[in-house]
This record gives structure tokens, sequence and C-alpha cells, in this order.
């Protein structure tokens, strides 16, 4: 907001009496339209294992884990506050160029002052009743307002444009939601069936192994050919190598869900061990 103060011959001192009222306005009308202080911002940590609610079933709460803890949700989350300030700006937008100007006459003004309120001086002056010859033409005061009609007719073009920027905001923090939870329910399943793939494994190690130890009992003796026994050892290492690979694809799918679900496996372990028990 703008304010002027016209006048034709008011001294230096009345001015710098009046210029207290006028910041004070001005701080007033800020202070009245000011916007509402932000929210709180959303906290990352790191090693939560606390969520909102419990889910019913363990694979549900790695999924709300990884909703908490995302630190792309909690950019969306941020772009949405964004949106809301946008909206709350535009809302305002036709306030920036709204002007006023309030005239007090110096002539006009004392002699309402003198004649209808009784006064002798203001602002510490003696009103001259000399001077009241000369208030034929003049107004005790006049006021004047300005506004820009362009921000007035487009302030709803501006708050619908800020709220659909809302809108997408919200679709794309549902669209990673969506996402996140898939993702998450893919790498758990494939965690889970790195064990199993692994238990296949040890048992083809240990049927490998006890047929490498007999048929090289065998052909200690000359019972077994050569053939048979290099084959035995054969089976025997690619079964060794398979259960190496078994071991490292473990860590290499806990590291992948680790990354979704923002903390150690060994954090949320013993949260799966009493899901378990609830199962049984």
């Amino acid at each position: 907001m703008v304010l002027f103060l016209q006048t034709n011959d008011i001294n230096k001192q009345t001015i710098l009496k009046l210029l207290p009222i006028i910041f004070f306005s001005l701080f007033f009308f800020d202070f009245l339209f000011a916007q509402n202080p932000a929210q709180k911002p959303f906290i990352f940590g790191n090693n939560n294992t606390n969520i909102p609610t419990k889910p019913n079933n363990f694979d549900e709460y790695l999924v709300q884990l990884a909703l908490t803890n995302s630190p792309e949700l909690e950019g969306t989350r941020y772009d949405i506050e964004a949106r809301n300030a946008e909206i709350g700006i535009a809302k305002k937008e036709w306030m920036r160029n709204l002007s006023g100007g309030l005239n007090f006459n110096d002539v006009s003004f004392p002699y309402f002052l003198k004649y209808n309120l009784g006064w002798d001086t203001y602002f510490g002056k003696t009103i001259d009743t000399n001077r009241f010859s000369r208030i034929a033409t003049y107004p005790l005061w006049n006021i004047n307002l300005g506004l820009n009609l362009f921000d007035l007719r487009s302030r709803k073009n501006k708050i619908q444009f800020a709220e659909n920027r809302k809108k997408i905001s919200m679709t794309e923090e549902t669209f990673k939601r969506q996402k996140i939870r898939a993702e998450v329910l893919k790498r758990y399943q494939e965690f889970l069936e790195t064990y199993e793939i692994l238990k296949i494994r040890l048992q083809a190690l240990d049927a490998a192994e006890a047929n490498k130890t007999q048929i090289s009992s065998l052909f200690s003796v000359n019972k077994a050919k050569f053939e048979d026994y290099n084959t035995a050892n054969k089976t025997y290492f690619e079964a060794l190598e398979s259960k190496s690979r078994s071991e490292s694809d473990i860590k290499l799918k806990r590291i992948a869900l680790e990354e979704m679900i923002g903390v150690k496996w060994e954090s949320v372990e013993k949260i799966k061990e009493s899901y378990d028990v609830l199962k049984k």
C-alpha cells in the first residue's frame, strides 16, 4: 500500500510528527494481511522405524516405512507447501498495486478544528485565524485510491492457476506413492526369494559333496573311472560357486531393500519376528 501526504505549507516539524503515524499505519496493514506462518517442515531421520499406524502385516509395514523415510516424497511435500504459499500469494496479488492518497488542507483543516472542535492549537502549532479568508475554495481533506483493474480481473485466473499447480503436485505425490509401494514389495519378494534359492543350492552342494566323497573313495581303490571322479569334482565346485553367488545376491537384494525403506535391515528384523509370531 502506498500512502501520499500532500500539503501546501506544512512545516518540517509537522511532517516529522506525522511520520510515526504513517509508518504505524503501514506496519499495521502488513501485519493484518501477513501470510500464515509456515507449517513445521517434515524431518527426515536416519534409522527411523516409527510409522503413524501399525499395519496388519509385515509387507505393508515395509511399504509404510518406505513412504515415511522417502526423500523423494519429502521433496514432494515441500513442493505442495510451496503451492499452498503460491495460492495465498495469488489471493493477495491485487494488493500489490493498491495505492492511496490523503491530503489535509493546511487552511481549512485548522478552521475545522477551531470552530467545530474548539482547538486553539494542533501538532503544537497555534491556529492562525487570519488565514481563514482563503478557505472558500479548499476542502478539509481529499482522499484518492488507485487499483490496477487487470490485477483485479485476473485474480480469479491466477488463483485457479496456482490451485491447478497444487493439484499437479498432489497427483505426482500419489504416483510416487504407488511407485514406491510396488518397488518395495518387489524388492522384498526378491530378497526373500534369494534365501529360498540359497536353501536349494545348499542342498545341491551337500549332495555334490557327498557324491564327490564317495567317488573319491572309489577312485582311490581303482573302483571308479577318472571321468566319474573328474565329473564329481566339477559338480561339487560348481555347486560351491553357486552357493557363493546366492550369498552375494542376498547382500545385494538387502542393500536394494534398505535403499527403499531408509533403514538397515537389522533395524526391522526384530519387527518381522513379532509379525511372524502373530501369524502362528
